[in-house]
């Protein structure tokens, strides 16, 4: 039974670190086939994300425009005497 044992040793820390350091070009790379189209509620997610940027930059662009439209005109307003 110590034969067994000893002619086929488990992995050791020697062996563990050689094949830890063992460059990865050896694994097949996996890709996503050109094929393989995009799922209708990925495809949805995307196009409901860009459409809540865009409206998003457009009501920040907006308020931006607001301000500094009416605070010169506020600071420029004349006040009544009295």
């Amino acid at each position: 039974m110590s034969s067994d044992t000893s002619s086929n040793p488990g992995p050791t820390a020697q062996t563990l670190a050689v094949s830890e350091t063992r460059p990865l070009t050896s694994a097949p790379v996996s890709q996503v086939p050109k094929s393989q189209k995009m799922s209708p509620a990925f495809r949805r997610l995307l196009i409901d994300l860009s459409l809540q940027v865009v409206v998003s930059c457009f009501f920040i662009s907006m308020a931006i425009v607001c301000l500094y439209v009416t605070i010169p005109a506020l600071h420029a307003r004349s006040y009544p005497e009295g």
